[in-house]
Parts: structure tokens; C-alpha cells; sequence
């Protein structure tokens, strides 16, 4: 477990960025969650099916894009513990907590102490709201069998001891860092949380409280975590409905759908809105869509300077060979000098040599920039904006391999 002295050191070299401490809070919550997650799937402490392992598997690629966004060097299979001594979710999640520090020891040679309690203060809201969860239902069923309540008593008050951990740190120990790092707007929140861990006596109702005050200060601390659970279920209707969608021409239509739909779960915000564009290629209406890039920070920003993006133009076809002339019509869009040199396209299948050529010779000829979306990209770059919050630093990544590989 971190101690006090761990939060005193002098700061060196940390990136004083609200971005990146937002970011090593959502690894603290979504770690716990992923926890309780895999425990829960590999010992069958409740019933899961395929959406439940759809789920772990998307929280586990979430886990991994919000690691790369910070740039720890860590995978998924770093910040899980094993399963060695554990025989409950409620002790792997707190095993988690106390006795594997990998993290954030990581988090504090890299960047600094603050990054390190961030992320601590992550962990602590979301073990809290799962334990409160956990602990709220069952427990006080007296239907249930006599051994699942003997269980379920040692693993409440495995829970209670932590919250009371938690109780001490924040409030005794951690106050002044609290007040630093979040100043006034959310010490009254932590004041209420910490209150709510050490209730007179605990029944359904205590943790009750604590879920619906530790739900709270986690929705605070890292806001796209709100809702998180209903665009993950919003992405994974669109990764679905692509996969039903029949590359080639009788489903083109399906596909833009399918795109736009996309495009506005991923973009806006920041985007304002997307407009759609009709145009008529071979006797029929197909589409395209603009992004009014009006962003002036981030990735956006350094599309504007690099390459005069007033505009993201977005192509689709639903192929999965483009063909030369698919792609030059994307390149005469991209040679408007009101639009821009950057566009992204979407197509069906892994980008083949001729492909790679074609977006290698438009950068030579014009310095245009087109970053190419198969089906396996549209999919990351929707779960990152579930559980990163944006896909700013998927597309950086996919920049940058061009840049690197040109």
C-alpha cells in the first residue's frame, strides 16, 4: 500500500497535465473494475454468458488504450494480479489495492508523485463503489444457503476493514494532498465520501450510501466514466451491426449508416456536428462526411498546422480492395484549399501494398495525409472513445506510424 511519504517527495519531471491525471484516475477505476471482472469470469462468482465476456474483453482493450494514452510502457497483464491466494472478487480486488504496487511505482518514476496519487484516489473510488455494490444485494438475503452467508460475512468484513483503510488515508493522511490536487470544489465531496465509510453500524443501507456517494465522486473524478456502461453497450451495437454488414456493393448504404453513426458516437463532441455530403457516383447517391475542425488544442490543432485541416473529410467504401480510383477521389476533396490536406478513410478490409503506395504517393505529390479506418480500427477507435474518452491518441499513433514508416 502507498504510504504517506510516498505522497511527500519533491515533484520531479511530473507533467502537470489534467488530461494525463484524469487518465491515471480512469486506470484506477477501470483496473478495479477489470478485477472483479476477471474473478468473477474465471470462477463463476456470478452467472456470466457472452456478453459478460464480450465485456471483460473490451474492458481488458480499454484497460490497454488508456495505459498506451499515458505512455507507462504496461500492458493489461502487468496490472492484474494473478489469482494466487484469492478465492473471492472482494479479495482480488483488494489485493490489488494493498499489495501490488507495480503501478504505482511506475506511475511515480515516470511522472511524478501526483500522477501516482491520482491514480490511488481512482482505486479507492472504484473499489469502493464495486464493494458497496457487491455488498448491498445478497448479503441480507435470508433466503439465502447458510454457507453462502458464512461466505459472504468474512468477505463484508474484509470490506469494512478496507473501507475504514480508506477512511484514514484520505481523511487523516492524504486531506492536504486532497485539498492540493482538487482544491475546494471537491473537498466537500471527499468529506461526505469519507463520512459515508464509517457509518455507526453497517446494514443494506450504509453500503448503499457508499455506492451512491462513491458513484458520485467517481463520476467527478473521471466525468466519461458516467454512462460509461451505455456507450460501451452504443459501440458495441455499431462493431455488431458492421460485422453483419456484407462488404461490396448491395450493402454500400448499410455501410455509410453504419459509418455516420460512428462517426458522431466517436467525434461529438468535440466536433460540433458532422455534416453529411451527397454526391453521385455511377447513378447513385452516395455520401461522405465533413468535420468542421474548429479545435484548437491536441490532435485536431496539429492537423490544422500541419496540414490546413479547416475540414476532416471522411470517405467510405465498402469494399475491401480500394480501388485507385476510390482513392483519388478522396485526394481531389483533399486538394481544395478550404477543406484541407487530411481526410480519413473508411474501407473494409486490412490496407494491402497497392493501398499503402497510393496514400504514400499522395503525401509525396501534395503532402496529403489520409489515415486509413478497416473494420479492426473502426473497433479500437470506438472503444477508446468508451474508455479513454476520446480517440485522440489512437489517431496520434496511426499519424505517427506513417510518419515513422514513410
Amino acid at each position: 500500500m502507498p504510504l504517506a511519504q510516498d505522497y511527500d517527495e519533491r515533484e520531479t519531471g511530473m507533467l502537470h497535465n489534467t488530461v494525463v491525471l484524469e487518465r491515471c484516475r480512469a486506470l484506477g477505476v477501470f483496473r478495479t473494475f477489470l478485477a472483479q471482472l476477471m474473478f468473477e469470469g474465471t470462477f463463476g462468482d456470478s452467472a456470466h454468458g457472452p456478453d459478460a465476456q464480450s465485456q471483460f474483453h473490451d474492458v481488458a482493450r480499454g484497460l490497454n488504450f488508456l495505459l498506451d494514452s499515458i505512455g507507462l510502457g504496461l500492458s493489461v497483464a502487468d496490472v492484474i494480479p494473478t489469482f494466487e491466494r484469492v478465492d473471492s472478487a472482494t479479495e482480488l480486488v483488494l489485493e490489488l489495492i494493498f499489495e501490488k504496487r507495480g503501478v504505482f511505482d511506475k506511475l511515480a518514476l515516470q511522472f511524478g508523485s501526483s500522477a501516482a496519487f491520482h491514480f490511488t484516489i481512482g482505486e479507492f473510488a472504484g473499489a469502493s463503489t464495486y464493494l458497496a455494490a457487491l455488498f448491498q444485494r445478497g448479503l441480507f438475503d435470508k433466503d439465502l444457503p447458510a454457507a453462502r452467508r458464512t461466505f459472504l460475512r468474512r468477505q463484508r468484513r474484509l470490506a469494512i476493514n478496507a473501507f475504514k483503510t480508506f477512511d484514514e488515508l484520505i481523511r487523516l493522511t492524504l486531506r492536504d494532498r486532497v485539498i492540493e490536487e482538487f482544491g475546494s470544489e471537491l473537498e466537500a465531496t471527499f468529506d461526505v465520501f469519507t463520512a459515508a465509510l464509517r457509518p455507526r453500524r453497517w446494514n443494506s443501507s450504509s453500503f448503499e450510501q457508499v455506492f451512491r456517494i462513491g458513484s458520485t465522486l467517481t463520476r467527478r473524478l473521471v466525468p466519461h466514466f458516467a454512462g460509461w456502461e451505455e456507450q460501451h453497450k452504443q459501440a458495441r451495437a455499431i462493431v455488431n451491426d458492421l460485422g453483419a454488414c456484407r462488404a461490396g456493393r448491395d450493402e454500400w448504404r448499410k455501410y455509410e449508416e453504419i459509418c455516420i453513426r460512428a462517426l458522431r458516437f466517436m467525434f461529438v463532441p468535440p466536433f460540433r456536428k458532422i455534416a453529411v455530403q451527397q454526391r453521385t457516383e455511377g447513378r447513385e447517391q452516395r455520401r461522405d462526411a465533413i468535420l468542421p475542425n474548429n479545435q484548437f488544442g491536441g490532435f485536431w490543432h496539429l492537423l490544422r498546422e500541419e496540414f490546413e485541416s479547416r475540414h476532416i473529410v471522411c470517405e467510405f467504401k465498402n469494399r475491401k480492395r480500394v480501388s485507385t480510383s476510390d482513392f483519388n477521389q478522396l485526394r481531389v476533396y483533399l486538394d481544395r484549399p478550404s477543406i484541407g490536406r487530411f481526410g480519413l478513410l473508411f474501407h473494409r478490409g486490412a490496407p494491402d501494398k497497392r493501398l499503402l503506395l497510393l496514400r504514400r504517393n499522395a503525401y509525396v505529390d501534395r503532402r496529403q495525409l489520409v489515415l486509413l479506418v478497416d473494420d479492426h480500427t473502426l473497433e479500437n477507435l470506438l472503444l477508446a472513445r468508451v474508455f479513454v474518452g476520446t480517440t485522440e491518441p489512437l489517431l496520434e499513433d496511426m499519424k505517427m506510424h506513417f510518419d515513422v514508416t514513410f
